[in-house]
């Protein structure tokens, strides 16, 4: 997987959150009905186990960032905050937040969520 692809699905994972969220709960409401066979509870207890999976995934590889970085992506992601409202908050350069999100933190958060080894992670330090 190279660079910018690593960056790409990274952002796509930290958007997709409010929409793994929205639909765990959509399978836990359908869940409690009782009008479904075994098989369809089976089916939609296997797929929010998918979305908690990845769901835990994506915040665990937030959860390493510093505490700043946490909040920067935070703010980008599940608040929609623009670069420039972001970079008022963290009293930073609107070029510095976009700089460190694109060329930093999804790359971190991307190994943690897709499960580089160090060896590997070098190439893309390195570019």
């Amino acid at each position: 997987m190279k660079r910018e692809e690593v960056i790409n699905l990274s952002e796509e994972w930290l958007k997709s959150v409010p929409d793994l969220k929205k639909r765990i709960r959509l399978i836990d409401v359908a869940l409690k009905k009782d009008s479904y066979d075994k098989g369809m509870i089976e089916k939609l207890q296997h797929e929010k186990d998918k979305l908690n999976k990845k769901l835990s995934r994506i915040i665990k590889a937030i959860g390493t960032l510093e505490e700043e970085n946490q909040k920067i992506i935070c703010y980008r992601y599940f608040e929609g905050l623009t670069y420039k409202e972001i970079a008022l908050r963290v009293h930073a350069g609107e070029r510095t937040v976009y700089r460190r999100i694109q060329n930093k933190l999804l790359l971190q958060v991307g190994r943690i969520m897709f499960g580089f080894e160090d060896e590997f992670w070098r190439i893309f330090i390195e570019d």
